[in-house]
């Protein structure tokens, strides 16, 4: 029996969206937190140089994806998930994205002389493996995001990075160190392809000119965005490794890895809303999108104010006690990149409500002008003050885009966010800075332990203040993440 009406217009009322955030929250949950005990160690083993090297392959990595990309797959999820003509679509997708892939290898081929970095550490064929093999992961998990079935897309991408963290730490451990970072990076990969291609729900079919030409238009209006992204998360690090070396950028890498913790609910929400958006617009359902957004917004922040406030209160002990003294020079930094990621949070919402209306130019155009902006102020200030201009310059980026896309949203649907819910984050998050800060007055925290154990009494603090100030909100929050069962709001 399908829910009434009035259910679909109530995120994370919604049964599929509540099951697939809880997929793509904990399966982010676990990610990240292999990746942060596992980093933990592999940074001490290796070094901030080391680490700024296997940074730098990244970065690489994600720019050249530009290439391979170019914004056909967001216009694929798009077409795909309105539901008509499927498969034709995502035969025209896959086409274009293996000429793709096969202009852009070449390329690299013919200038491979001028990656100097990867050359010099042996790393430069792990670039091309790393590609290839990342596309065709790619295409298959587009196809399940396309078609609703987030969960098994997420599964993969878990598999996916709980072999890599288990190759590179064991490959680390064995003394092969960057090239054992980049071989466990293609291997997961290698991983999720395996299982994705066995559950993937589209079949090859003939398709025409048109199917062609629709993502391509789309795709133009996509790609900006999507460079804009890329560069705005990875110029930073380039120009950083330009002006100084490898170990600043892994210390700013270390930091800015650190406040990922913060997107875990705005990503999970993002994702799981975009298909049902997409098809809301279709039907012309602006209102059920609008309600959504009104509570999407505040639930996007649930991790990102805390963590922020919890950042600036033990600023000067988190990175020096998990990576060691050589990243303690990340510790300022690590304020303004946790500041972004708060800003970035709504920005990934506004983001999909954009998309999903078919307004993927103006989406674009926000990302564009933030990256253009952020690659303009790291020019003027790492060279001055280091990867504190390249953390200042990540903020007012992400601000804005944040203008930009609410300007832009505002003139389409009506945008609103859920005050009270809103208060009640801040509300909660404060409390837990003043319990934080007290203990840190009266313990001297200098061991991962203490450092747990004050993390983890912050949190229990947080989700109690917000149980008291809004239980039913509270136990919504914990709902959608698996804690709890959660109650509809009325």
């Amino acid at each position: 029996m399908k829910p009434p009406r009035e259910a679909i217009t109530r995120i994370l009322s919604i049964d599929p969206i509540r099951r697939q955030s809880l997929i793509s929250f904990n399966s982010q949950i676990i990610i990240t937190f292999l990746g942060f005990v596992s980093t933990i160690y592999i940074a001490r083993v290796i070094g901030s140089d080391g680490y700024g090297a296997y940074a730098l392959f990244l970065s690489y990595f994600y720019i050249m994806n530009l290439f391979t990309d170019t914004g056909i797959t967001g216009a694929v999820v798009k077409r795909v998930s309105e539901g008509k003509e499927e498969n034709a679509y995502f035969s025209a997708y896959i086409s274009i994205k293996i000429i793709l892939l096969a202009l852009a290898v070449f390329a690299l081929y013919l200038f491979r002389d001028l990656f100097v970095d990867l050359n010099d550490n042996g790393l430069f064929p792990w670039l091309i493996a790393a590609i290839v093999i990342a596309s065709f992961w790619g295409i298959l998990a587009a196809g399940m995001q396309a078609t609703g079935s987030w969960g098994l897309r997420e599964i993969s991408n878990l598999l996916n990075n709980i072999l890599r963290i288990i190759v590179q730490v064991i490959a680390v451990f064995l003394g092969f160190s960057v090239a054992g970072m980049v071989g466990g990076f293609v291997f997961g990969y290698l991983a999720g392809i395996l299982m994705l291609i066995r559950y993937i729900p589209l079949r090859f079919s003939s398709f025409s000119r048109d199917h062609v030409k629709s993502l391509i238009i789309f795709a133009l209006f996509a790609a900006g965005g999507t460079v804009g992204a890329v560069l705005l998360n990875n110029t930073d690090r380039i120009m950083i490794g330009y002006f100084y070396s490898n170990t600043e950028v892994g210390v700013y890498a270390i930091a800015y890895q650190l406040t990922i913790f913060a997107s875990f609910a705005a990503a999970a929400i993002g994702s799981t809303l975009y298909p049902r958006f997409s098809r809301w617009a279709t039907d012309k359902e602006f209102s059920s999108i609008e309600k959504s957004l009104k509570k999407a917004i505040p639930f996007s922040l649930t991790l990102a104010i805390p963590m922020l406030i919890g950042g600036f209160v033990l600023q000067t002990h988190i990175l020096p006690i998990l990576y060691g003294e050589a990243f303690a020079a990340g510790s300022t930094v690590l304020l303004f990149l946790l500041a972004f990621q708060a800003l970035n949070c709504i920005n990934v919402v506004l983001g999909t409500a954009l998309t999903s209306l078919d307004r993927v130019k103006i989406s674009a155009i926000s990302t564009f002008l933030g990256a253009a902006l952020n690659i303009a102020i790291n020019m003027l200030l790492i060279p001055v003050i280091g990867i504190l201009g390249a953390g200042i310059a990540t903020v007012m980026a992400g601000a804005v885009i944040l203008g930009t896309r609410y300007l832009f949203l505002r003139q389409h649907i009506h945008v609103n966010v859920n005050v009270p819910m809103l208060t009640h984050i801040v509300a909660a998050s404060l409390v837990m800075g003043i319990v934080i800060a007290a203990l840190n007055y009266l313990i001297d925290i200098n061991t991962i332990i203490t450092l747990f154990a004050v993390v983890a009494v912050g949190a229990a603090i947080y989700l109690g203040s917000l149980y008291k100030l809004n239980a039913e909100f509270a136990e919504e929050v914990l709902g959608i993440f698996g804690i709890l069962s959660g109650k509809k709001s009325g």
